[in-house]
């Protein structure tokens, strides 16, 4: 790939990344300004990694193997 190729293609890599955080900034304001309209707090939501790695792991209050035995 020539230099010229390889630098139009890292400008549009560039410009896309631009665009994504843009458009995660804007969803960030209208979530926060939906909450706002319904009186509540803005909370950021979760990443996809996040909510993947709670599915997968399990919870920590008390399951099956932790109750105690019947007396």
């Amino acid at each position: 790939m020539s230099k010229r190729a390889l630098i139009a293609k890292l400008k549009r890599i560039a410009a896309h990344d631009e665009q994504m955080q843009t458009i995660r900034e804007i969803s960030d304001l209208i979530d926060e300004l939906s909450a706002a309209a319904a009186g509540g707090i803005h909370q950021p939501g979760q990443s996809l990694d996040e909510i993947l790695a709670e599915s997968v792991t399990p919870p920590l209050h008390r399951g099956i193997h932790a109750q105690k035995p019947a007396r």
